[in-house]
């Protein structure tokens, strides 16, 4: 899917008050226990997830261990959060800061942007492996040429379509980093089920480890079929 701006997707990203001494992710991850955060909520992709896995499980770290407080809260609460100086440090993704750039420009002038995500790509359209050769590519046809050529009623429907302009090819690459996100999710809330032995968590972890490790195989091999 891409955006009437072009955008192919979006980023997470983790913000802080524009006074504070934080330019990058090392001066909070060197610096335990001396700010505060408020963390996406934990149903949240691009506010919980994602810098969850990279900025945070990809350290090593978990937010617990690096903040002296965590809170949560939604992307519009956190971003007012740090701007009042409630808190040091928040989750949010560029799509809302840019809205909030609108909306609230003089909060915005009061806030930085210190650490930036890999690129996630806007929700892919998926067809089955098995199709027929020649259905996959009238099926791709439709939607690569969909909007296209100044058809007024189809750009229509997708500027309703959350402000799109059109779609493009892709391949089974796109999924990488999905499926990272997603073992990262998977092994997070089998580590936080308290209700769960220390024996069974171990189990679900390397049940996920070996899940992931299959999928991650497979769509090396299908990236070329698309």
């Amino acid at each position: 899917m891409v955006k009437l701006d072009g955008s192919r997707g979006y980023k997470s990203v983790l913000i802080t008050s524009a006074k504070k001494p934080i330019n990058k992710l090392d001066d909070v991850l060197l610096n335990r226990g001396i700010y505060s955060f408020s963390n996406g909520d934990a149903n949240s992709t691009s506010s919980f997830l994602v810098p969850g896995y990279y900025a945070f499980a990809k350290n090593k770290a978990t937010p617990e261990q690096i903040f002296k407080s965590v809170v949560s809260g939604s992307h519009k609460r956190n971003f007012l959060a740090v701007a009042s100086g409630e808190v040091d440090v928040t989750t949010n993704n560029t799509e809302d800061l840019e809205r909030f750039k609108q909306e609230m420009p003089e909060q915005f002038e009061k806030i930085r942007v210190f650490w930036e995500s890999p690129l996630v790509p806007h929700d892919p359209l998926l067809y089955r492996a098995d199709l027929p050769k020649a259905l996959k590519a009238k099926i791709q046809d439709f939607f690569i040429g969909y909007g296209k050529e100044n058809n007024v009623n189809e750009m229509k429907v997708l500027n309703n379509i959350l402000g799109l302009s059109g779609f493009k090819a892709s391949n089974n690459a796109q999924l990488h980093p999905i499926a990272d996100i997603e073992r990262f999710n998977a092994l997070h809330s089998s580590w936080q089920n308290e209700k769960l032995t220390p024996e069974q968590r171990q189990k679900r972890f390397e049940e996920v480890t070996a899940r992931f490790g299959r999928l991650g195989a497979m769509l090396k091999l299908d990236r070329g079929r698309f």
